[in-house]
């Protein structure tokens, strides 16, 4: 090799010089090492990304930030949108991929590839984030259902290096809350936080009182941060008097209210908390007028193929207290169960869905109320395009929704279920039919 070529093995980035006697007469009893002859001259730095690839970003931006601002929601452009993202995201920096994925969340669009994609991008660059990036990096795969365990292993390690230094009260509730949604836990994150935390549940504000949602104190709270936290809401009064709170701030209480009193816990509540609560649930029922919820596209074609094609009787809509109840036959309940809003992104899993910990707390309490719960997935439904295959169950997909313990068992609302059979439609109103005439003909 002449002398002042390039040398490849030397490594990318470097020019070196090595000369020809050197590698033709090695030292007397040695082994020639070209390498330990390498000499560097100088170090050419990465270069930065070109300004038209920067230009391609911000317009990218522009363009589907103006989308969903004016209501274009169309599976199919942003199904082209997901696609030119995947191709942009490797030399964005992270303010802009977290745009990426706020827009994609607001526009309620999921494509698993993307959401893997940013995930990795965000991996990369959460350990040169601020504290503040890092709690937004938090809200927004929470709010996306990225259940990601490296990703969140990675964040949650990097948070705890930065507890002590500038995090504040809101960014603690806003990691506490991320782990109660994305139903993973990192025991050191959430121990530190919670000693952090510990001082200051008496001077909480309403504001944030509010912030923490009924999912963290019921399965994130330790004893004695939910009995603080409690014992704090009853002192500010939270959700009373019930004509001045705004309606989700007391939907959200409420809420708290039924899993106290249904979702087991061994917690001993103060006096003055109980006092609290039973005021609440008793002036909530009485002055409190919920609009409910309406019936999605997917459950009005079911409630069509069971009124008109089974003529079966269905109460499309039924309030339950602070619960709102959609297809409802006697003591069962058909819960639809919506693929972005009910199930989590989760790589590596082979396909397999999760049930997002919002959706099986309320499977629970729908149970322990003592409703009979049944699971279809809105999507296998879909799949279905003549009403011949949806009265049939043996032609209807079966769901692959997770039902809370018991659901498929004898429990509160008396007969068992089969699982083998129990998702279809068809098949429930075959029971219920020959339930209601097993009664009223003994």
């Amino acid at each position: 090799m002449l002398a002042g070529s390039s040398y490849p093995s030397c490594g990318i980035g470097f020019k070196v010089q090595v000369s020809l006697r050197e590698i033709q007469r090695p030292r007397s009893g040695t082994v020639s090492n070209t390498f330990s002859n390498c000499r560097v001259q100088n170090f050419e730095r990465p270069q930065p990304v070109p300004d038209l690839t920067q230009k391609l970003e911000l317009e990218f931006l522009e363009t589907i930030e103006s989308s969903w601002a004016t209501g274009q929601s169309e599976k199919e452009l942003w199904g082209q949108y997901a696609k030119r993202a995947e191709e942009l995201l490797i030399t964005m920096p992270l303010d802009r991929i977290l745009r990426v994925l706020k827009a994609f969340v607001l526009a309620r669009f999921r494509s698993a590839d993307l959401l893997n994609r940013i995930g990795s991008e965000l991996a990369r660059e959460v350990k040169s984030a601020s504290s503040t990036r890092l709690c937004q990096v938090f809200h927004w795969i929470a709010r996306a259902g990225l259940r990601d365990q490296s990703l969140m292993c990675l964040m949650g390690n990097e948070a705890l290096f930065r507890l002590s230094d500038d995090f504040v009260l809101d960014m603690y509730v806003e990691v506490m809350n991320v782990h109660a949604r994305l139903d993973v836990r990192n025991p050191r994150l959430v121990g530190a936080i919670l000693r952090e935390m510990a001082p200051f549940f008496r001077e909480l504000s309403k504001d944030q009182c509010t912030a923490v949602i009924p999912l963290t104190v019921m399965s994130v709270f330790s004893d004695e941060a939910r009995v603080a936290y409690l014992s704090r809401c009853a002192e500010l009064n939270m959700g009373l008097p019930v004509r001045m709170t705004k309606p989700d701030v007391l939907r959200q209480f409420r809420l708290l209210e039924d899993c106290l009193r249904l979702d087991y816990h061994p917690t001993v509540l103060p006096a003055q908390v109980q006092l609290w609560l039973q005021n609440l649930k008793a002036e909530s029922e009485a002055h409190d007028a919920i609009v409910p919820t309406p019936l999605s596209d997917v459950e009005q074609d079911i409630l069509r193929v069971l009124e008109q094609e089974l003529d079966v009787a269905v109460t499309p809509i039924l309030q339950d207290s602070v619960l709102t109840l959609h297809l409802v036959l006697g003591k069962t309940v058909l819960q639809v169960m919506d693929a972005y809003d009910d199930y989590y992104v989760t790589p590596a899993m082979g396909g397999q869905r999760l049930v997002r910990a919002e959706t099986k707390l309320l499977q629970r309490l729908i149970w322990r109320r003592g409703w009979r719960l049944l699971t279809l997935d809105a999507e296998e439904w879909k799949k279905l395009t003549d009403d011949i295959y949806k009265k049939d169950p043996a032609h209807c997909p079966r769901s692959t929704a997770e039902l809370p313990p018991g659901c498929l068992s004898e429990g509160p609302a008396g007969r068992a279920l089969d699982p083998r059979t129990a998702q279809h439609p068809a098949t429930m109103i075959s029971a219920e039919l020959a339930e209601e005439r097993f009664h009223r003909f003994p």
